[in-house]
């Protein structure tokens, strides 16, 4: 039994093997969010190159769901940046 959320970056695509799509990076340097004087997460630094597969496994309530709002991008990111291939936030 798995405890906790957690969030999956990529995707599948049917008979698509993971290894035929070409997928961008995921770079996420010092990034940190907080609510007013409230920080809900700080210092979160990770890369995920192109073609690799992630999974953060963390307990219920630690932030997973603001994490990826932040890469998504309707969650603005207080501290650090986020990029997607060549693009920053």
């Amino acid at each position: 039994m798995v405890f906790g959320r957690q969030l999956q970056i990529g995707f599948s695509m049917g008979s698509v093997k993971a290894w035929e799509l070409s997928m961008a990076s995921l770079e996420i340097e010092q990034a940190a969010k907080s609510y007013g004087r409230f920080e809900v997460m700080s210092d979160i630094i990770r890369f995920i190159d192109n073609g690799e597969f992630a999974v953060f496994k963390v307990p219920s309530g630690c932030g997973i769901s603001t994490l990826h709002r932040m890469i998504e991008g309707p969650e603005e990111i207080t501290e650090g940046a986020i990029s997607i291939g060549e693009e920053k936030s």
